[in-house]
């Protein structure tokens, strides 16, 4: 791949659309598309991206959920343009847990579980820590497109636009990786209802680094699109976009590359780094 080449890289905030967001990125650039991990551990690394550009320098997009902006990258980070979309920090914990609930047999109680595991989770993700500081800086300084879930159509527009991508089309289908369970859904807000004030303590810095990114973050982004009413226009008019009739072709060659080549060479990976005695940190 040329050394001049944009590389776009997407840290996909779990649990905020970013599915959605994936599946657009695998039907437009199809094999030139990666779903990335590291060998081990939480934390995306040069060595990985080096060694994945090896296994396909094809490779225009990555995407993970452990490619976190606080990590510099060298040789590339010139290259790399990087976005991400946050969401509000309660609906997003909330959904969060759910998610752990029905895919991954979770037993704890929602006040447990936050108490275990999910504080600040958007903050950490982009700081490394608990910093909010940090955290701002860096969605001030490496995104050049940061999207609101609650906003969604007008972000993936705006996507398009800030990132340069001016063929990306916008159409993404129904949402991707949706809770199951309405029942569970309102349980778990039941739940939440009962310790609101602990949740929200718990979680002080996603609310200011949400509100941040609501209040000056995401308006710069608009002024420089046009301003909100041609946000809206634009927007509407993507609506009525059609289908580009051979994404699904792309997302064929993503899945099949993906599935025969990509990820039995990540088990090997992730084996040899085993082997190696290399260190599991979560950051």
């Amino acid at each position: 791949m040329s050394s001049d080449r944009p590389l776009y890289c997407f840290s996909h905030v779990q649990k905020a659309a970013g599915t959605s967001v994936d599946v657009v990125m695998r039907r437009h650039f199809g094999i030139g598309h990666m779903v990335v991990n590291p060998a081990i551990g939480w934390t995306y690394k040069p060595r990985d991206l080096a060694a994945d550009l090896r296994l396909n320098p094809l490779t225009r997009s990555i995407s993970s959920h452990w490619l976190r902006p606080f990590v510099d990258f060298g040789v590339w980070n010139e290259r790399m343009i990087w976005y991400t979309f946050l969401r509000d920090p309660i609906a997003r914990v909330l959904s969060h847990y759910q998610y752990h609930v029905e895919r991954m047999g979770v037993t704890k109680s929602l006040q447990n579980w936050i108490l275990d595991e999910e504080q600040n989770w958007q903050t950490r993700f982009l700081a490394g820590a608990p910093d909010l500081d940090a955290a701002k800086r860096i969605l001030t300084t490496r995104y050049a497109m940061v999207g609101l879930t609650e906003r969604f159509d007008e972000s993936f527009v705006m996507l398009r636009a800030l990132l340069g991508i001016d063929n990306l089309c916008l159409w993404y289908g129904q949402p991707r990786n949706v809770a199951a369970s309405r029942e569970r859904r309102e349980r778990i807000h039941r739940e939440f209802e009962t310790f609101r004030d602990l949740v929200l303590e718990l979680n002080q810095l996603d609310i200011e680094l949400y509100a941040f990114a609501v209040r000056e973050v995401y308006p710069r982004q608009v002024a420089a699109f046009g301003g909100e009413q041609q946000l809206k226009s634009r927007t509407q008019e993507a609506k009525l976009e059609g289908r580009d009739r051979v994404a699904s072709l792309r997302e064929m060659s993503f899945l099949a590359y993906r599935r025969a080549f990509h990820l039995p060479v990540q088990h090997i990976r992730t084996g040899l780094a085993r082997i190696r005695n290399e260190p599991d940190e979560r950051y």
